[in-house]
């Protein structure tokens, strides 16, 4: 998202020479993430570091390289590995996403203390994955992933959903409704 944020103010700004320098060497620094020995793209890399490797846990997140970044193409052979097991890994309650496996923010707070009680499904990933789905043309995924949280809702989308329904979650949150906006745009039902 960095690489993806200094292109766009290098065209804005009229390609100021450091910022130029820092997108190549940024860049470069990608091709050495995405160019390692694994199938899958690493949420984590750890270049240089003996008594580290990579963490190829898969991470929904990583669905920001494809879109708004634009830094792969959906299409991807690496990307769309990475998806698969993003979808193998992370999918629950019948169809949501979870950020990654093992997740604990429940976004809860007890007494003034976020309580880490264990993560539900994120509308918000399920409207990214629906962008994705229509990035790489399969209307089905993407139709589907888009209506699963809205089968889960009552009114307004929360921050998570959670299979425990004494569980609660911020709601409304912005940026669910936001993801819904563009996912119902890439979808042409808006």
């Amino acid at each position: 998202m960095c690489i993806a944020g200094l292109r766009a103010a290098i065209k804005l700004s009229g390609q100021k020479r450091s910022w130029v320098r820092t997108e190549k060497q940024m860049s470069a620094a990608f091709k050495k993430v995405y160019s390692h020995s694994e199938e899958l793209i690493p949420r984590t890399y750890c270049a240089g570091r003996a008594t580290q490797r990579e963490d190829l846990q898969p991470d929904t997140s990583l669905l920001g390289l494809v879109w708004p970044s634009g830094i792969l193409n959906p299409l991807d052979e690496k990307m769309k590995a990475t998806v698969a097991k993003i979808i193998e890994a992370n999918t629950v309650a019948g169809g949501g996403l979870l950020r990654y496996p093992g997740d604990v923010y429940c976004g809860g707070v007890r007494e003034g203390w976020v309580t880490l009680t264990g993560a539900g499904a994120w509308p918000l990933l399920s409207f990214w994955m629906s962008v994705y789905s229509c990035l790489c043309g399969d209307r089905g995924n993407a139709e589907r992933h888009f209506d699963w949280p809205l089968e889960k809702i009552d009114n307004h989308l929360p921050e998570q959903i959670f299979a425990d329904k004494s569980k609660s979650s911020v709601s409304a949150l912005l940026w669910s409704h936001a993801m819904f906006v563009i996912a119902a745009r890439f979808l042409g039902h808006i």
